[in-house]
């Protein structure tokens, strides 16, 4: 179990309670801690459940959500194994802005820790923000968590699908070398030597170790110094020798650990970049020909509606999440190049009443059974485009909160393609 946090480790919900937008949190003496508790318990359940933390993360940026949606009874159930005495504390009403406050305290802390979890909270709600009526406080605070989810799922998106750019390069290639060696003299060789030079033996008679030694006093000056000299020298040079090899040995082992960990790095990024190299031609082709494999058909040739659910679909098909932002907005020019005519917004509930009477060369693009019930709760836009391609009359109601928002087709496929990429991301490991 992790440690027990400080109520200073609850940044969100400090920030509900200093704009006034959490009242009451109670006055028992541990409720900061319950609710430290709950936040690190569920932050450790979605990093294991991806496909949870999607609704998770939509029903965090409800301004509204109600008693009923499955991810606030979570969060009460959650609260109610550490705080047992919450329900006589909050037997009045329901506390949704505690349990929006806690919620938020996650996906922010998720944002944080994970690039594929800050990807999944990022794109679930990127879309539907601007669509959403928050006060002028509270809005500030969800902006926040949502560009700095945005931020961290950027740059995990870039490091993934282009392996980094050209600074990170050379960053690979940059070895810092020391300016000077530290080289190691053997001393006591050293002193061995001398000694030998000077005598063949010393002041107590005994004859040194090191070979060879010189045999003359220094009473005989002369031949003292004719062999005190070379023999000095050669223990000098060979002391001198011993250590410049060992030292050079060991700054070589490590010089070329150092080169081999970065050429490999090197070749890695080479690799991953030849690797994406056919993809991103693939999409550039898809781009000019406007054309649909699983509708066998133009995109130009199908209605606006059609085209802007369509369009997601395939290039969902053709990348691997995460990708980086300006790939929502080639799909978003793709499908303004295809439906430029007909650019016009319409509701998003304008846009379910016609998906339902929309007719698909082969609906399969959707990955969905025809009759696959929507599951309670807060509900991606993916969920609902999925029953309403099938003619499925349950989405009917759906998406109620932002029912009137006016979208074009360009918008309307960007949102989905969103929603495919946090697919994705759930399902990997």
């Amino acid at each position: 179990m992790s440690e027990e946090p400080s109520f200073a480790s609850l940044k969100i919900v400090d920030k509900f309670l200093e704009a006034s937008l959490l009242t009451s949190i109670g006055e028992e003496e541990n409720r900061y801690k319950f609710i430290g508790l709950t936040v690190a318990d569920l932050v450790e359940f979605l990093t294991d459940d991806k496909q949870s933390l999607i609704q998770f993360a939509l029903t965090a940026f409800l301004p509204n959500p109600a008693d009923s949606e499955p991810q606030i009874k979570h969060v009460y159930e959650a609260l109610k194994l550490h705080w047992k005495t919450f329900d006589n504390v909050f037997r009045q009403e329901s506390p949704i802005a505690l349990y929006r406050a806690i919620m938020l305290e996650v996906v922010a802390r998720l944002a944080a820790s994970d690039g594929s979890l800050a990807s999944i909270i990022y794109h679930a709600n990127a879309a539907v923000f601007g669509h959403l009526k928050y006060g002028v406080a509270e809005s500030q605070i969800v902006h926040s968590i949502l560009k700095d989810a945005g931020g961290a799922a950027e740059e995990f998106a870039l490091d993934t699908w282009l392996s980094g750019g050209a600074n990170e390069d050379r960053e690979s290639i940059k070895i810092s070398l020391p300016s000077t060696i530290k080289v190691d003299i053997d001393s006591n060789t050293l002193v061995d030597g001398l000694l030998a030079a000077t005598g063949p033996h010393n002041s107590q008679s005994i004859p040194p170790k090191f070979k060879p030694v010189n045999t003359h006093l220094t009473n005989s000056p002369y031949e003292w110094r004719d062999q005190f000299a070379p023999i000095a020298a050669t223990v000098i040079e060979n002391a001198i020798t011993s250590a410049n090899t060992s030292a050079i040995t060991d700054f070589s082992a490590k010089l070329s650990k150092t080169l081999n960990t970065k050429l490999g790095a090197i070749e890695d990024n080479l690799r991953q970049r030849v690797a994406t190299a056919p993809k991103q031609l693939e999409l550039l082709w898809w781009m000019q020909a406007l054309y649909s494999n699983s509708q066998h058909a133009s995109y130009r040739d199908l209605t606006p509606v059609a085209a802007a659910v369509v369009a997601p679909f395939d290039l969902a098909q053709q990348i691997t999440a995460p990708v980086p932002e300006s790939l929502i907005h080639v799909l978003g020019e793709t499908v303004l190049n295809a439906t430029a005519a007909s650019d016009v917004p319409s509701t998003l509930k304008d846009w379910l009443k016609q998906l339902l009477t929309t007719s698909f060369d082969d609906s399969s693009f959707a990955t969905s059974e025809p009759n696959e019930p929507l599951l309670p709760g807060a509900k991606s836009l993916l969920a609902v485009v999925r029953a309403a391609v099938h003619h499925n009359q349950s989405v009917k109601g759906e998406l109620a909160h932002v029912a009137s928002a006016k979208l074009t087709p360009r918008q309307f496929a960007m949102w989905l393609l969103r929603d495919l990429i946090c697919e994705q991301l759930a399902r990997s490991t």
